[in-house]
């Protein structure tokens, strides 16, 4: 076995058993936490319409975390826009603070 190998982690995901290896530049993302999301979001849907098969439920899952993340991605740009405005608007300020200042 080589070193890729033995840093996979078995998980089982609707019965498809699968190998995933931890990302070794973001460690707040284990492959533990992202399948127990699968999971998790996996058995809502099931819940909810059981007669759904497991690439009906895949499917469901994947689109409902493509909109999280675009939703988390716009909340994110509009948070930084809202903070570069704010600056801008609190740096001309204190110019103008500044000039009284000075006059």
């Amino acid at each position: 076995m080589n070193e890729n190998e033995n840093s996979l982690k078995s998980y089982e995901i609707l019965g498809l058993n699968i190998k995933l290896k931890p990302d070794d530049n973001d460690s707040n993302v284990s492959p533990d936490k992202v399948v127990e999301i699968i999971r998790t979001k996996s058995n809502e849907i099931l819940k909810k319409a059981p007669s759904l098969n497991k690439t009906e439920v895949i499917l469901l899952v994947a689109l409902e975390l493509a909109k999280d993340n675009l939703a988390l991605e716009n909340n994110f740009k509009n948070s930084i826009e809202f903070a570069q405005a704010t600056t801008k608007d609190i740096l001309s300020k204190i110019d103008q603070a500044s000039e009284l200042r000075i006059n």
